[in-house]
């Protein structure tokens, strides 16, 4: 990219390693699109295997280069994002896979190991989008079939939430609803919002607008990543379908008004409402008392909030909930903070890091924010500036992304004071100090944006 007389900073660096998989040719297309620095982060996100030029080295240089039997391997092959030699038998109705398998290793054409037994395998990704591509036009009728048939087979591998996808993809968007019906409370719960966000968005809005389940998860995921207008749209349309009970609705009000920074509407809310509801047993409800308990630790009344987070925790079927556990371990630590405890909130929020029962912590939204900024902070506290900084630079992403409000001020202006502070870079710390600004502009967020400001 130096050649094409551009300079990138170690996170572009990073974003294009990314973006191409380190492939040699796709970094070269890339340097030759290039006509200013303005909007470099843009303009690697959008690059894709669509580049005109790129495409036409895959087709004329690797795909027709091969005999039809390989071809046709790799086009079939390509409905799946990782697979097996089991998984290419049966999708092929063959029994030769591992040959062809072997033989596409041997010309390094873009297959990788996924395990040192060589047992699971997936394309580069950018070579995986160009065969789709290639398959869904050339082959549009068997494309779908294809994809139909390895969602038969994910099902009889009891794997549903893996066969959505393949429906997806397949446009067979009633047997998506059905499975998202069955199975969209799991994924809430294990915190996947931004894959039942994903799913959603690609269905058709008249098919599931009025099944109440799917329209609820669907608010949450879009408040959970930042799409409030939408969520807002979407509140008042099922209040006007009447497809929620008048407090459900209020729950999702006062998530809305917490994620969008409005702390004293939501407060006078969640006081309002705790008054009314009942007691019930479900996540929307559980989401209710985590926000309210968070409102409570900061007013002081501790022993109330407690009261609350217990009612939740100690509950059998959600005392193992990636995403209340997270909410949990949170507040208690927050507590802790603000008891003087430091040294038990860090014990607190390291071993609910790192611990096993976070298996989803990847896909938690906000999760990786919720607990890791906090603890970053108490690192640096502490001058463990190295550990603070890689432990936030890895959550920051996350808190940009659907991390609360204070954990997306604490991440940004924590970043830029070790920046600064342990690698003297000036310049990067009012770049992320400027991004954060900017953030606060994009969604009206006044304290986002004095914050930045008077860091």
């Amino acid at each position: 990219i130096n050649d094409y007389g551009f300079q990138l900073n170690p996170n572009e660096i990073n974003l294009l390693l990314k973006k191409t998989g380190g492939w040699i040719v796709a970094i070269q297309q890339f340097g030759l699109t290039l006509t200013s620095r303005h909007s470099l982060c843009t303009q690697i996100q959008k690059f894709s295997i669509n580049h005109t030029e790129l495409n036409h080295f895959l087709s004329e240089e690797i795909l027709n280069q091969l005999p039809n039997n390989l071809q046709d391997f790799l086009l079939n092959c390509s409905v799946y994002s990782q697979f097996s030699v089991a998984d290419c038998d049966w999708l092929l109705k063959t029994n030769n896979s591992a040959h062809l398998l072997k033989q596409l290793e041997q010309k390094n054409l873009f297959l990788i190991p996924m395990d040192q037994q060589g047992e699971k395998y997936r394309f580069h990704s950018l070579f995986l989008s160009y065969l789709r591509n290639q398959f869904k036009s050339i082959y549009p009728e068997k494309f779908r079939s294809q994809h139909l048939r390895a969602a038969k087979r994910l099902l009889y591998l009891n794997q549903p939430i893996e066969a959505i996808e393949h429906y997806l993809l397949a446009k067979e968007f009633d047997k998506c609803v059905e499975l998202l019906t069955l199975h969209g409370q799991a994924l809430l719960e294990k915190g996947r919002v931004r894959f039942l966000l994903r799913c959603l968005d690609q269905i058709p809005a008249h098919i599931f607008e009025n099944l109440q389940h799917l329209q609820t998860a669907y608010t949450l995921a879009l408040i959970l990543n930042r799409r409030y207008d939408e969520a807002k749209y979407v509140i008042e349309k099922m209040k006007r379908q009447k497809l929620l009970s008048n407090i459900e609705t209020k729950i999702l009000d006062c998530l809305w008004l917490s994620m969008t920074d409005r702390i004293a509407e939501s407060f006078a809310a969640c006081e309002e409402l705790y008054n009314r509801q009942n007691e019930s047993d479900n996540l929307l409800n559980n989401f209710f008392i985590s926000i309210y308990s968070h409102y409570l630790i900061a007013y002081n009344k501790i022993d109330y909030a407690r009261k609350l987070i217990h009612k939740v925790i100690n509950n059998s079927r959600y005392n193992r909930n990636t995403f209340v556990q997270t909410l949990y371990e949170y507040n208690e630590g927050c507590i802790e903070l603000q008891q003087g405890h430091l040294n038990q909130a860090y014990i607190r929020w390291y071993t609910n890091y790192n611990c096993s029962w976070r298996e989803h912590q990847n896909s938690v939204s906000g999760g990786h924010a919720m607990i890791g900024v906090p603890l970053a902070e108490i690192l640096y506290e502490r001058n463990q500036l190295e550990e603070s900084f890689s432990l936030i630079k890895n959550c920051l992403p996350y808190a940009r992304q659907n991390g609360h409000i204070d954990s997306l001020i604490s991440a940004y202006s924590l970043f830029a004071k070790i920046e600064y502070r342990l690698n003297h870079d000036k310049t990067a710390a009012l770049c992320c100090l400027k991004e954060l600004e900017y953030i606060g502009a994009d969604f009206n967020f006044t304290r986002v944006k004095a914050n930045a400001l008077l860091e």
